[in-house]
């Protein structure tokens, strides 16, 4: 809301009376009606000049201005020209396109006339220099960037319109003018920083030169903070039959893992002449968000397939017996004890061993898939097969029943705590590796060729976790673990 300052004219004494005010339909009232103690005797008045300011400030500064001999010989030289009889308002030439329509009591008065401020105008020529001096920096920035790598080529020198322009922002505080063609003129400041690595931009644009002294003279200015931004980094941790460690950078306060848990062991079974073949249980996904402390070291465990000897829990193959898959974890305890199994944050289950027989005249190929590594839970294999683990608990194992219900023959060994369980002898599948290990399935029972498939092995995701998500048999081949941080 604007101030005005306010020019009175006594009707009484023919005597002139300045104030200032926000209101100033409110005031001329209270002057009218004796409502004001410095001006009561003196009424009525004319309302016969009045300024628009910006503020209270330049409100005091114009009233104080119209009681010295040059402010009266102002209103003298304005008002001659415009009091011709009646009632007039002018307009200050410091307010910016400002219609006015004020009922004062004594006539209905309409401001004729609308003009563009020079103090707006003179303005609105110094922010756009200072706007040209962010884009000559932007496009300097460009050519020269303080990155280490970029997509532009390098040039010695920028123009920027019609200025050239070649210092080297590419490190510590560079300066430079532009002098534009309206007259203006901006001074640009480029400081980089290293730590953190930001780019700072001040541009101070004139409606003059930038040397130049001058009441007139308008400042504007822009101040940009550009923050350097790290590209995401994706580290892949495949099979090698050992841990691996990852060492938190500095600045790293969260990640996200995503684990693949191993296939089991395939199967390729002959009888008479005719050969098939099937491949083992899928391994499963999990993946989540933590958060983590700078320099902390985690020990990444990647499964190997049936065909790797299981790395990581996978049960392993024995005379006849197809291995189950390992699982692929990341732990805070490196070991294979109780408590580095306790101090996994996200595992990857691993699937169960697949079989196969002869049936019939032993010309007939049966096959028995392992089961797929969890999900939350691991599926069981085929056949007699071995149960897969759950959250709690390991798969049970795979057997062969009589008619009484009673287990036979080369009973599956149940999964345990990371490890699968074993399959019977000839020919049981092996539990894949998991949170909780997939039992093994059956062996050949006497006088009977039916075997299982191992069972597959839980997934899990620490409770302390975000995001969380797991999938049932996603992946073939080895297991593996990626880590991504700054996404």
């Amino acid at each position: 809301m604007f101030y005005y300052t306010y020019i009175l004219k006594s009707l009484k004494d023919r005597k002139m009376y300045t104030g200032f005010t926000r209101n100033l339909k409110l005031r001329f009232e209270q002057h009218n009606q004796g409502l004001s103690q410095s001006t009561k005797s003196r009424k009525p008045f004319k309302l016969i000049y009045y300024e628009a300011c910006l503020d209270k400030k330049d409100a005091m500064k114009r009233e104080k201005y119209f009681k010295t001999h040059f402010g009266k010989m102002f209103l003298k030289n304005r008002l001659k020209s415009y009091l011709t009889g009646g009632f007039t308002l002018l307009m200050s030439l410091l307010v910016i396109s400002i219609i006015l329509s004020i009922g004062l009591g004594v006539s209905d008065v309409i401001i004729r006339e609308t003009k563009i401020s020079g103090l707006g105008r003179e303005s609105q020529v110094a922010f756009s220099a200072a706007d040209a001096g962010v884009e000559c920096a932007f496009f300097w920035e460009i050519k020269h960037p303080g990155l280490t790598q970029s997509a532009f080529n390098s040039a010695n020198s920028v123009s920027c319109a019609g200025n050239t322009v070649n210092n080297n922002f590419s490190t510590n505080i560079s300066n430079f003018t532009l002098n534009l063609g309206n007259s203006s003129c901006v001074s640009v400041k480029v400081d980089k920083a290293s730590s953190p690595t930001q780019t700072i931009i001040e541009s101070r644009g004139y409606n003059t030169d930038c040397g130049a002294v001058s009441p007139f003279k308008v400042e504007r200015a822009i101040r940009l903070t550009l923050n350097k931004v790290q590209p995401p980094v994706t580290l892949t941790f495949n099979y090698t039959g050992d841990y691996q460690t990852f060492v938190v950078p500095t600045g790293v306060n969260n990640i996200k893992i995503t684990a693949y848990g191993a296939e089991g062991r395939g199967a390729l079974t002959t009888c008479s002449g005719n050969s098939k073949s099937i491949g083992g249980g899928f391994g499963g996904v999990a993946q989540a968000a933590f958060t983590v402390t700078p320099n902390e070291k985690l020990y990444v465990y990647v499964g190997g397939s049936g065909d790797n000897s299981s790395f990581n829990g996978g049960a392993a193959n024995g005379t006849g017996n197809p291995s189950g898959g390992g699982a692929s974890d990341v732990r805070r305890i490196t070991g294979n004890n109780k408590s580095a199994l306790e101090s996994r944050i996200i595992v990857a289950g691993g699937g169960g061993g697949s079989t196969g027989y002869c049936a019939g005249s032993d010309d007939i190929v049966i096959l028995r898939a392992g089961g797929a590594g969890g999900g939350l839970y691991g599926l069981s294999g085929e056949g007699y097969g071995g149960g897969g683990a759950s959250q709690i608990s390991g798969g049970s194992g795979g057997c062969f029943q009589d008619g009484f219900g009673k287990c036979i023959g080369n009973i599956g060994y149940s999964g345990t705590f990371g490890l699968g369980g074993g399959g019977g002898i000839m020919g049981g599948g092996g539990g894949g590796g998991g949170y909780y290990g997939g039992g093994g399935g059956s062996g050949e029972a006497v006088g009977n060729w039916n075997r299982g498939g191992g069972g597959g092995g839980s997934s899990y995701i620490d409770g302390s976790a975000t995001d969380p998500s797991t999938q049932t048999g996603v992946n073939s081949g080895n297991g593996k673990v990626i880590i991504e941080y700054g996404y």
